[in-house]
């Protein structure tokens, strides 16, 4: 697989799924999102909302659903699950809910938070004590995320995105995934996930500081054929998502390319990356035809 990865899911870039999200097109661009986020709880909010949507729906189906389900598992229905999840049941937003409130309470008067450990470790800690505890608390909702790696990713993935928010550091983000499930949630779970999932968040404390090639590279570079994470299960959304709320946090307008952010922002195209689960809706319906170079079959 790491061979023919170049022009498969695998090879594409975090930073280029990042940009084909379209999320925030239909919100202003130019402000940092602390300065959002404390000077309006409900604007804050929909940018928040709008990051896990396009997390939640371009960035698992890239990632869990063809790479690992298709390419790396064979279609074992893990993957599957792992992607639906992402974007059904508005658990996310629900969480998302929580954090933004956590962030509008605590950020007064705080206009810009230095990337370092020891400044955002508090808000993880206390992001995941909130989730673990929603998760203990709604019986059916750990059934809906089975798995521990499900549950440990999505909770990893919000807290490690949430330091990246804050402070526009995508590897202050990747540390804070790997913290979060290889000692947080494995101290307060015990176990998180078949087949050892947190293994690679326990190397990946290391290497998500490491800039060589084969330890991991710039994040927004990176892929998911990297070594540390060539085969695992629901982490990718998280990588793709440290860079995405990293460019947020510094107000820009793209994450590492402006020319794959302009493409996929093109109106005339047939699916509308801007509103990603109205289109999977559309597609289950079976609403959409062939396209590209199959226009000639479907004219006929």
């Amino acid at each position: 697989s790491r061979a023919r990865s170049q022009n498969e899911p695998g090879g594409i870039p975090f930073g280029y799924i990042a940009d084909i999200c379209q999320c925030f097109s239909a919100l202003p661009a130019g402000r940092r999102f602390t300065d959002i986020i404390v000077d309006d709880l409900e604007e804050g909010r929909k940018y928040l909302h709008a990051m896990a949507e396009g997390l939640g729906t371009v960035g698992t189906i890239l990632t869990e659903l063809l790479w690992y389900g298709f390419y790396m598992s064979g279609g074992l229905g893990f993957s599957t699950g792992v992607a639906a999840g992402g974007y059904c049941g508005n658990v996310i937003e629900d969480f998302v809910d929580s954090l933004s409130e956590l962030i509008h309470k605590y950020m007064k008067g705080v206009r810009r938070v230095p990337p370092k450990w020891d400044t955002v470790r508090w808000i993880i800690d206390t992001s995941i004590q909130i989730m673990m505890e929603t998760y203990e608390k709604y019986p059916s909702l750990m059934e809906y995320h089975w798995g521990g790696a499900h549950r440990i990713s999505l909770i990893g993935g919000l807290a490690g995105n949430t330091a990246s928010m804050l402070t526009g550091s995508p590897i202050l983000g990747l540390a804070g995934i790997n913290y979060t499930i290889a000692l947080l949630m494995k101290e307060g779970w015990v176990r998180t996930g078949w087949a050892g999932q947190e293994v690679q968040d326990h190397v990946g404390l290391a290497y998500s500081m490491a800039l060589r090639m084969e330890e991991g590279g710039v994040p927004e570079l990176r892929g998911a054929n990297y070594p540390v994470a060539s085969y695992t299960a629901g982490h990718s959304a998280s990588y793709i998502g440290a860079c995405l709320t990293s460019a947020m946090a510094r107000g820009s307008s793209f994450v590492c390319s402006p020319q794959v952010k302009v493409a996929f922002a093109d109106p005339h195209l047939i699916f509308d990356f801007r509103n990603p689960r109205l289109e999977i809706a559309r597609a289950c319906l079976k609403e959409f035809k062939p396209a590209g170079e199959r226009n000639l079959i479907s004219s006929i």
